[in-house]
């Protein structure tokens, strides 16, 4: 898979520090800051996730698009403000939480179709922490998606991970290969740069 990411690592560190400062900001209930003079690259039309956790490393919140949306100067703020204080799973940020908050912002290669030939033939051809994946079963109401860091919690095992996939979408963890023929499955890579 060919991943044409645009961003150099000082340009991915910015973005990740504008995610970090529109959290702050938002959380504050402050303007979010508007970036002066942002790097041509941020005009990019990438799909990208902001992760935000605390110093221990547990998820605080995370949103994301895996498909672009707008550019990545304008997403990465709202993403970023959304992981904070709107997923649903957890207690929004505080100001008390701002000191010792990370934030990750992760950019993702466009998506690439996967069209495996058995269930078997698709866990031969995925690749655990390099490969993100999105799985749409027939029938679900939405998509699931992982980024490749996910894969090193689920154990590095295909089955366990499309397994969890298809739970995400609330269909038994089987659905991926019972559903094999009418599923569909992209991969994606990602970059990371956190503050």
């Amino acid at each position: 898979m060919t991943a044409p990411f645009v961003l150099t690592d000082e340009e991915g560190r910015l973005l990740a520090r504008v995610a970090h400062d529109a959290v702050c900001a938002r959380v504050r209930r402050g303007q979010v800051p508007v970036v002066a003079d942002p790097p041509a690259a941020f005009d990019a039309r990438l799909g990208a996730f902001v992760t935000v956790e605390s110093p221990a490393g547990n998820l605080r919140g995370c949103f994301g698009n895996v498909e672009p949306s707008g550019r990545l100067i304008d997403e990465i703020p709202l993403l970023a403000t959304e992981a904070a204080t709107t997923d649903r799973r957890f207690e929004p940020v505080r100001v008390g939480d701002l000191e010792r908050l990370h934030v990750k912002v992760s950019v993702l290669s466009p998506m690439e179709r996967l069209d495996a030939a058995s269930p078997d033939d698709l866990l031969r051809r995925l690749r655990p922490r390099q490969d993100g994946v999105l799985l749409e079963l027939p029938g679900a109401r939405a998509r699931s998606v992982y980024l490749p860091e996910v894969w090193e919690k689920l154990d590095d095992d295909p089955v366990v991970f499309l397994g969890s996939l298809s739970e995400k979408q609330g269909a038994a963890a089987g659905a991926w290969r019972s559903e094999f023929r009418a599923a569909r499955f992209w991969t994606f890579r990602t970059r990371a740069w956190s503050t």
